[in-house]
């Protein structure tokens, strides 16, 4: 017996950031705003056709809560990773498709993992958080010397058992 056969009701806690969205699903007047911008809307006779003309009022407005740029919001719109919960309900065994997203998300998180571990060791081993105006040849020698030691600092234990 496990936890999801006893169909109980295990949902975990909404981020301030759900929170904020939910809420604001409530308070916005989405279908007043939508007939007051619509005739001002590119129609899309000639070029890309355009995207929803609600999503695009939402990601607008999810911009503007979160202060993304164009290209932050972009990046969380398409780079999100799929929650683990998510990844758990997916039928790997009869599903080639999503035993397929399964191992996508995998090395997606590999990744991920490796890239940002250099940055919290940086941040947090290191105290580096904030940048100095010293110039910019300062900053960037600053990093890269930060950058060097936290390769000897996540090595250090396959090192020392080197040394003997």
């Amino acid at each position: 017996m496990n936890q999801s056969s006893l169909e109980l009701n295990l949902s975990t806690k909404k981020t301030r950031k759900q929170e904020l969205l939910a809420q604001m699903d409530v308070v916005v007047p989405w279908a007043a705003l939508i007939d007051l911008i619509a005739p001002y809307y590119p129609e899309g006779k000639n070029g890309r056709p355009p995207f929803a003309l609600e999503a695009m009022l939402r990601i607008h407005c999810m911009q503007q809560w979160f202060t993304l740029s164009d290209l932050a919001m972009e990046e969380a719109f398409f780079d999100t990773p799929m929650r683990p919960g998510k990844r758990k309900e997916l039928d790997k065994e009869n599903n080639p498709i999503d035993a397929l997203i399964d191992q996508v998300e995998k090395i997606k998180a590999s990744i991920r993992a490796k890239v940002e571990h250099p940055f919290r060791v940086i941040k947090r081993q290191f105290g580096y958080v904030k940048v100095r105006y010293r110039g910019l040849k300062k900053n960037t020698l600053q990093l890269k010397t930060l950058f060097a030691l936290s390769n000897l600092w996540m090595v250090r234990h396959q090192l020392l058992a080197a040394q003997g």
